[in-house]
């Protein structure tokens, strides 16, 4: 079998949950994962690729149906993403809840990358595999991650997630009913990547389970796991962790590259290979520490340009503006509306 394990326990529990529901009983379960009953320790338990889609694979012929991620919907729950989950938890609203995913994504799996933007009045999750993983598991995966998206979404709200849109990167199957039963109807196939879009109202809804100072416990414990985790972390990761801590006084590119014992060349040349560069790592950790300032300090738009490093206020009102498509004081006014 095969030895590297999914790192994704929360889809791993959620067809567990499903299996057992639908038929196949805790022997059948041990059975496919080829475990002992001793074994199946949920708390502790990584699944190889091959024992997940031999229990996948189990549960679709017990119950005569192609499985799919969304299958496992009403088999979530956000505290299955572990210290991460606890984090979204106790967010004040929507909006740092889809920050603190963005930022603890990693802690959650380590088969996708995600993405997040926020447009003029809708949001995007984008995710991409980062292993290669056989088709039917990335499938399953992506349609996972999709659900969850929505599932926890009413969790943490009671509200019904706006969904715009879904895109999905394979064929549409013959039949979609598992997919509009969740997704409503705009769906399109054969796309770059997965992704769902959602309107961006929905960020300002509260979090029913919100507690400030249990966030605080639980991001830095998600914050020490984090560090573990990425201690053989990519370029990019390391360069966004330096340029984080040092936000008031960003070194150069040349310095870092120094730092991390590398030429500036060939510094340029990996981040490259990673689909960034140290002017578009720069920007993004800039962007969001100045919206982080702006719907929460009072500090001034000039105050905000001299930590951030600009040359002069009317430069970082320039970028903001490019950045957002609003200057600084019109995007504080709506966000703090």
């Amino acid at each position: 079998m095969t030895t590297n394990p999914i790192f994704l326990h929360a889809l791993t529990i959620s067809v567990i949950r499903y299996a057992k529901q639908h038929g196949l009983t805790d022997r059948e379960i041990h059975k496919s994962l080829n475990m002992d009953l001793t074994q199946l320790d949920l708390s502790k338990l990584f699944l190889t690729t091959d024992q997940l889609l031999c229990l996948i694979q189990s549960v679709s012929q017990k119950n005569n149906i192609i499985f799919t991620g969304f299958h496992t919907a009403k088999y979530m729950k956000i505290s299955d993403f572990g210290i991460a989950g606890y984090v979204l938890m106790n967010c004040r609203n929507m909006k740092q809840v889809l920050e603190k995913y963005e930022t603890y994504h990693q802690l959650m799996g380590n088969v996708t990358r995600l993405a997040v933007n926020i447009e003029d009045d809708r949001v995007k999750y984008c995710w991409r595999p980062v292993k290669d993983l056989p088709l039917e598991i990335e499938r399953i995966v992506m349609e996972y991650l999709v659900a969850s998206i929505i599932t926890h979404s009413y969790e943490l709200t009671g509200k019904k997630l706006q969904i715009q849109e879904v895109e999905f990167s394979w064929p549409a199957p013959d039949d979609l009913s598992e997919y509009t039963q969740l997704l409503g109807s705009r769906l399109s196939f054969d796309k770059p990547q997965t992704a769902l879009y959602f309107d961006k109202s929905y960020l300002k809804l509260p979090v029913k389970t919100s507690n400030s100072e249990l966030l605080s416990v639980f991001e830095s414990h998600a914050q020490e796991r984090y560090r573990k985790l990425t201690g053989n972390s990519s370029l990019s990761e390391k360069v966004t962790g330096l340029l984080i801590d040092r936000i008031t006084c960003l070194p150069k590119m040349e310095s870092l590259a120094e730092e991390l014992g590398m030429s500036p060349r060939n510094f340029q040349m990996v981040l490259k290979d990673e689909g960034t560069s140290y002017l578009k790592l720069r920007d993004k950790i800039r962007f969001e520490y100045a919206k982080r300032a702006l719907e929460t300090d009072s500090c001034t738009a000039a105050e905000i340009s001299v930590r951030l490093g600009f040359s002069e206020p009317s430069a970082f009102f320039r970028t903001f503006k490019r950045w957002s498509g609003k200057t600084p004081g019109r995007y504080r006014k709506e966000e703090r509306s």
